[in-house]
């Protein structure tokens, strides 16, 4: 298997910056464990960087002239650009946990995670003049914006209205059902949970606010609101939150949630399990939101039946594997579990009249999936937390009579007390016969 674009931009720096760049004098020969790694004239951390991205681009032709090979001249204090070498530097091509064979994907996480004196706008900027390689590598078409910048406060794109946005990082996107075209307008970002130094006086009374203020210590609600903005009207988007935002009330956030609801936006909820993400191991969700829930025709795609007033919650808490020890996985049955039923229940009765579909009607399924209305929905306080509506799985009758099993089970009971008085009796004599009686 050939090398990916971040092993080779990796392979650059390790050996041109084995040592820390920042620390070294113009002119100095970098030299490799004792020998000449290669006659290297150091003049500048940008330009260390620069000359990597160029090597990336000898070694994978699609990636030519689409690198931005302009670090020599960015304003970027020079230190933070070389901590941020080094801390990239430091992330193995394999690890033990992470099977990936992009590593460096999950660098910006990583980085979040450990104290390091990069700043968040210096690692963005990496970040994004960066993530053109894997589009490039993978045919994708992409649009980036004119510069990195801040979402909120400098959108680089203000008149897009997208089909489909999806913020999903790769583990929880598989549970979408594929059913839209690549040739439409869709977006893709994946925005981290819970941001709290986000908030900039310019945002007050901002047009994307429309169903209300987002907290200013938190960013969660500005980001569904912000793709919301971007959706053209027949539009859907997916966005991974933390279990929070199903129930918040804190800061406004149960208003946004309930104006949400009300608008009938929120077309499926889905609870995922712990230990799916390898930057944290608490449980999140997936909110499914969409601007039309009306009975619709789709070109290349299954019809659509009429879902206004209903919303669809899954919960798959219980769905998966472990596929180490400390990390989970979904296997394709889960996958098409959770896909399947909000593919089902989305559908339209006439699709089962196509020769090529794989129509299936969809019907409730106690302990995992639940349609509710809205007015099921207001009587639960305007809360999404899918637990609520599912209730409990149907356990299989085990043939057993009311009566006998109660007997039989008393039973076991009597005879557990009788052996817990046992080992009481025993302690306390123990205990006496070494001068602490009870």
């Amino acid at each position: 298997m050939p090398p990916s674009d971040s092993q080779i931009f990796l392979r650059e720096l390790d050996k041109k910056l084995w040592t820390a760049a920042d620390k070294l004098p113009a002119g100095t020969e970098i030299k490799e464990r004792g020998r000449l790694a290669h006659s290297y004239k150091f003049t500048s951390t940008g330009k260390f960087i620069d000359d990597a991205l160029e090597a990336v681009e000898k070694e994978n032709p699609k990636l030519k002239n689409v690198l931005n090979k302009n670090y020599t001249q960015l304003q970027i204090d020079p230190a933070n650009l070389a901590g941020l070498i080094d801390l990239i530097a430091n992330i193995p091509f394999q690890h033990a946990d992470l099977h990936a064979k992009d590593i460096l994907g999950h660098g910006p996480k990583t980085s979040r995670s450990k104290s390091s004196s990069v700043s968040l706008g210096d690692l963005c900027a990496f970040a994004v003049k960066n993530s053109s390689s894997p589009m490039a590598i993978r045919s994708i078409d992409f649009d980036f914006g004119k510069e990195p910048a801040d979402t909120f406060i400098r959108d680089q794109h203000p008149d897009l209205r997208a089909d489909f946005v999806m913020a999903l990082p790769s583990a929880a996107a598989r549970s979408l059902p594929r059913s839209h075209p690549a040739d439409r307008p869709n977006g893709r970002i994946n925005p981290p949970f819970n941001i709290k130094e986000w908030w900039d006086g310019k945002l007050e009374g901002d047009a994307r606010w429309k169903y209300g203020t987002p907290p200013q210590g938190n960013a969660n609600f500005a980001w569904v609101q912000h793709m919301l903005h971007h959706l053209a009207p027949n539009g859907s988007m997916a966005l991974l939150l933390t279990n929070g935002s199903k129930s918040s009330n804190s800061s406004g956030e149960g208003d946004i949630r309930r104006a949400l609801i009300e608008a009938d936006l929120v077309e499926c909820m889905v609870a995922l399990p712990g230990q799916l993400f390898t930057n944290t191991q608490i449980p999140a969700c997936i909110w499914f939101l969409t601007k039309n829930k009306a009975k619709r025709s789709r070109p290349g795609a299954a019809a659509l039946r009429d879902r206004r007033g209903e919303t669809l919650f899954i919960d798959a808490r219980k769905l998966g594997f472990m596929k180490d020890r400390v990390l989970r996985d979904f296997a394709p049955d889960d996958v098409e579990k959770i896909a399947g039923a909000f593919r089902e229940w989305r559908s339209s009765a006439e699709n089962s009249k196509l020769k090529t579909s794989n129509f299936a009607s969809y019907s409730d399924a106690p302990g995992f999936s639940k349609s509710a209305n809205l007015t099921e929905i207001i009587s639960h306080g305007h809360v999404l937390t899918p637990g609520r509506y599912v209730g409990a799985e149907d356990i299989e009758d085990d043939g057993e009579g009311f009566d006998v099993k109660m007997s039989r089970l008393s039973a076991e009971l009597a005879n557990q007390f009788a052996e817990s008085a046992k080992l009481e009796s025993a302690i306390k004599a123990n205990l006496k016969g070494l001068g602490y009686a009870l």
